[in-house]
């Protein structure tokens, strides 16, 4: 009798554990304040804290002037005028798909370029995080700088292949981009 009563609390103990360990490493509440393009979010925490975001695992287009819109428009032989188009467009995706909510929950990675928090962003409800569905419909590079999530690969092929979202605006671009 006391081994079964020893047992039972051991399991009791073990799924307590479970449910504290997966609470503890829940994502945080946030509400999107501004998307500044398709990869970087402003974010205001649940302590009223603004926070600016770099999505991990994914590169959009730039659609303001800097070094790396230079570096780009060199390497894939463009022109600065179509490659901010394409970033405008990247952002307007974001814009879009959290339209109808700007609650989302935020996994946070450590600190990126620029000082900006590295994240995936789950929008409020949804099981498969943004960072993933903007390469899946094609208005996102994999950043390949970094390891990722494998998956990724086939959602960048599916959204070529399928010519979603800016493979059908710029399928060439595109292809120079995402090397």
């Amino acid at each position: 009798m006391q081994k079964l009563l020893s047992s039972k609390l051991k399991l009791i103990y073990f799924v307590l554990f479970l449910l504290i360990s997966f609470n503890l490493y829940a994502g945080e509440l946030a509400r999107i304040i501004k998307i500044s393009d398709g990869d970087t979010f402003i974010v205001l925490n649940q302590n009223n804290q603004k926070i600016k975001l770099r999505l991990m695992w994914i590169d959009t287009p730039e659609k303001y002037s800097s070094k790396k819109l230079n570096k780009d428009v060199i390497k894939c032989n463009t022109t600065k005028k179509e490659m901010i188009k394409l970033g405008k467009l990247a952002t307007s995706y974001a814009k879009k798909y959290f339209a109808d909510s700007k609650n989302v929950e935020v996994d946070y990675y450590g600190k990126g370029y620029y000082n900006r928090r590295l994240a995936v962003v789950y929008k409020k409800g949804y099981d498969q995080p943004y960072n993933f569905e903007i390469i899946r419909n094609g208005y996102a590079c994999i950043y390949k700088k970094a390891k990722y999530p494998k998956v990724l690969d086939k959602y960048l092929k599916e959204a070529k292949k399928y010519r979603r979202g800016l493979w059908a605006i710029n399928p060439e671009l595109m292809s120079c981009l995402c090397k």
